[in-house]
């Protein structure tokens, strides 16, 4: 299973030598087990924190950048003027790439809290509104089943919103390091 993840990495990534293929399998499993404690009752999934979030993601982001630099040098800034840009756009499309390559970082950070957080707040208002049928202890407690229900499947749907978020953050990482090493 390991050696099939690791040839579509090789292939998707479009790199020669497998070097980051155990960081990216670090990020995924991390962002996939903090979704998962984050399903526990009385637990806190850490993924649902926003702070946590833009520091995870402004230290990848970092070291993203650091990679580029090394691979490329100083030609790694090539990254915000393609090749063959006439002059009189440079300035606009130069300030337009530096916007939307920062953007990166609040859209995975926002993403991430967003998908996660509201599942929570469903679950939440759900077991809140099905203890509260039942506690009116009267003919209605039986009412209490159809919110049970609900709540069950928003559990398993939780599941796999949980890992469809590790997997794309993962996928959107890997486009953007690949941005890095190979400058478009």
């Amino acid at each position: 299973m390991i050696s099939i993840a690791r040839d579509s990495y090789l292939k998707n990534a479009n790199l020669k030598t497998p070097i980051f293929f155990p960081i990216y399998v670090f990020i995924f499993l991390t962002i996939l087990i903090y979704n998962f404690c984050g399903l526990i009752p009385y637990s806190y999934a850490v993924t649902s924190s926003l702070m946590f979030n833009f520091f995870w993601v402004l230290s990848l982001f970092i070291g993203l950048n650091v990679v580029g630099i090394i691979y490329h040098k100083w030609n790694f800034l090539n990254l915000f003027m393609p090749k063959g840009l006439p002059l009189v756009f440079a300035w606009f499309l130069i300030f337009f790439e530096t916007v939307s390559y920062f953007a990166r970082i609040l859209s995975l950070t926002i993403r991430l809290f967003a998908n996660i957080l509201s599942g929570h707040i469903l679950q939440h208002i759900l077991i809140s509104f099905a203890f509260k049928i039942f506690m009116l202890g009267n003919w209605y407690s039986i009412m209490f089943i159809f919110p049970w229900i609900i709540t069950f499947a928003v559990t398993f749907l939780e599941i796999g919103i949980a890992f469809l978020q590790a997997f794309v953050f993962f996928i959107l990482w890997l486009l953007y390091i690949n941005n890095a090493i190979h400058l478009h």
